[in-house]
């Protein structure tokens, strides 16, 4: 089925290039994003979007011109003018997260920029320590009359990297300034349920275009509100979901002779990093769940108890890439794929959260070089046309965060 699926991306890719540039038109698409993709073999999907992304440190050097000629046209075109761009960081224990700072900052200096880091919520500048790129200057951001500042730097243009899940975005919201990607996009705000609405009223007209199942390139989903972990509020509620979406997951394996186990994964809807998601094969398992299994549910980014949960159906990953199965990461600068990596666990299976403590990473199959060959990749079942597949559902995803933030507005 990916075949005929990719075959059909190929067959269209005039009239999909043509919709794409229409419906980026006039719309605000956010400086970055990375999406994480899932192919089961009869269908490949998106399972989470992220406008903040991290990780930049593990996408492939070679990626670095593609990223650097997309940052120079994006901010070019849609912030004309910009001398000065402030990266705006979290502040973290974890130096791998600094990485990720120091490659952007890397990319956006080479594109041209003059480039200073700073963050909302810190005592005095401070100098954070990375894994393996050495230490990053980090200074405190203040607002002196509608301009945000940092020690007289002025900046022309904001890229926040802090999905503002634990910090308070207020400073930034009376900028003139602008800002990319927007404030509005982050956890504080943003909902995964919404996306997923936003994004498959959109994959309804990819799929029309293609003349395809949406299903192919999309995902069931439920939403359940006012949840407790503790006390276990709303947890009926939940399981009858959890049982509507294998319902209509049961169907269409039904109508495709597919002949896995259909199963869900709740989580969070206002959470990043694949915290807190659990797989289910059905409600009742759900109602089973002990203390310590809520415990985990209810965790999410900055400590907040989770109150909202998005049921989502489940999609395996057939990805093997160093003979360990694995997902795609696609890294997006406006709506330009740059790179990406696969991510693998050593301790998951191919239906379990891979976006876990001891994950492991490989960018070299996103990397330009290896895009050129025409055999299947070694200790991997990865082919171009997949990479291919994976760019095109990321430039997908950009779009419908840019309709996402719409709505937000």
């Amino acid at each position: 089925m990916m075949k005929q699926l990719c075959a059909k991306i190929k067959q269209n890719q005039a009239v999909v290039d043509k919709w794409f540039d229409e419906e980026s038109k006039g719309i605000d698409l956010p400086f970055y994003s990375s999406f994480d993709i899932r192919n089961a073999g009869y269908k490949a999907v998106v399972i989470d979007s992220n406008a903040f992304p991290a990780g930049f440190n593990n996408v492939c050097d070679g990626s670095y011109p593609r990223a650097i000629e997309a940052s120079k046209s994006f901010i070019s075109s849609r912030f004309p003018g910009t001398k000065r761009v402030l990266l705006l960081s979290e502040l973290t224990k974890n130096p791998y997260y600094y990485d990720n700072i120091i490659s952007i900052k890397d990319i956006l200096q080479r594109s041209g920029y003059e480039v200073k880091v700073g963050a909302i919520e810190m005592p005095e500048k401070t100098e954070m320590e990375s894994f393996s790129k050495g230490a990053v200057k980090i200074g405190q951001i203040r607002k002196k009359e509608n301009r945000i500042e940092l020690e007289g730097f002025i900046p022309d243009l904001i890229v926040p990297n802090n999905d503002f899940s634990s910090s308070d975005a207020s400073i930034l919201k009376s900028s003139m300034q602008p800002i990319s990607p927007d404030i509005n996009l982050g956890w504080y705000k943003r909902k995964k349920h919404h996306h997923f609405k936003v994004k498959n009223n959109m994959l309804r007209q990819v799929a029309e275009l293609l003349d395809i199942d949406r299903w192919l390139i999309g995902a069931y989903y439920e939403f359940a509100e006012e949840v407790n972990f503790r006390d276990k509020k709303n947890f009926s509620m939940i399981a009858e979901k959890i049982d509507k979406c294998i319902s209509q997951i049961k169907e269409k394996y039904s109508e495709y002779n597919i002949k896995d186990t259909p199963y869900v994964f709740v989580k969070g809807s206002a959470s990043t990093y694949g915290m807190n998601a659990i797989p289910f094969y059905s409600g009742e398992e759900f109602l089973k769940i002990n203390s310590r299994q809520r415990a985990k549910m209810n965790k999410s980014k900055g400590g907040k108890d989770v109150s909202e949960v998005l049921i989502q159906e489940g999609v395996a990953t057939k990805d093997v890439v160093e003979n360990k199965v694995a997902e795609s990461v696609v890294y997006c600068i406006g709506n330009e794929p740059i790179g990406g990596f696969f991510r693998s666990h050593q301790e998951k299976n191919e239906r379990e959260n891979l976006n876990a403590v001891g994950m492991t990473f490989a960018s070299s199959l996103f990397c330009p070089s290896a895009l050129e060959k025409e055999k299947i990749f070694e200790d991997s079942n990865i082919t171009q046309d997949k990479i291919r597949l994976y760019f095109f559902l990321a430039k997908l995803g950009t779009l419908a965060i840019a309709k996402e933030l719409e709505e937000l507005r």
